[in-house]
């Protein structure tokens, strides 16, 4: 199972900040957004990498994709050097094959300044509620996202990352059945043999059926 990292760079030297995603290691791993990449080759690769997510859940890291690259502003902001949301392929970002780099420019002018439907739009809070709005939702609110929010998003990511892994209890235990019956074991019981029996599909099916 794949192992996907939400990252942020800061290049010790200039200040410049680039968030990422990638399955390979990420204080190896250098980035590979374009404004970001020349920028290395510029200034060298000194860099502090600081993991925002480590998940095997693939939409919960394009979910915090999403929800950092609004937060930071990353797109529009001249501390940041990404050009695109930082959203694991989602909405806002590209992926797939290689469409050339001035397919990528156009990309960027068509949902950049007012083109872009968040342009003028802000995030505000109360200190517990928030909302995204061109004006300010009242004298109690100010620019920013929810502390209690963002506290609900940590702890989720800090759960995740516990049960991640060795952490996890069912880490390198498999189903094993001997066509009837189901054991989750990390070894094969004589007689036995990978997958799930007929009495653990029936429960299987029923909790879907309850849900």
């Amino acid at each position: 199972m794949s192992i996907y990292y939400l990252y942020k760079k800061t290049h010790n030297k200039t200040g410049l900040q680039y968030l990422g995603q990638t399955k390979r290691d990420p204080y190896k791993y250098q980035g590979s957004g374009s404004d970001w990449v020349k920028h290395i080759d510029e200034h060298g690769y000194d860099v502090t990498t600081e993991i925002l997510l480590e998940t095997t859940d693939k939409d919960k890291r394009n979910e915090l994709g999403r929800y950092y690259s609004e937060l930071w502003n990353v797109v529009e902001s001249k501390q940041w050097a990404n050009k695109i949301p930082e959203t694991g392929g989602g909405p806002g970002g590209i992926k797939g094959r290689d469409r050339g780099e001035e397919f990528s420019k156009k990309c960027v002018i068509n949902n950049t300044g007012s083109k872009n439907p968040s342009y003028g739009i802000y995030w505000w809070t109360n200190g517990v509620d928030e909302q995204k709005t061109k004006i300010q939702p009242g004298p109690e609110w100010w620019r920013g996202r929810s502390t209690v929010l963002k506290d609900v998003v940590s702890k989720s990511i800090t759960r995740k990352h516990d049960r991640s892994g060795k952490n996890n209890n069912s880490h390198g235990k498999y189903w094993w059945t001997n066509g009837v019956d189901s054991v989750k074991s990390d070894k094969c019981p004589a007689g036995y043999y990978r997958g799930v029996g007929t009495i653990q599909r029936a429960k299987s099916c029923n909790k879907k059926l309850k849900a």
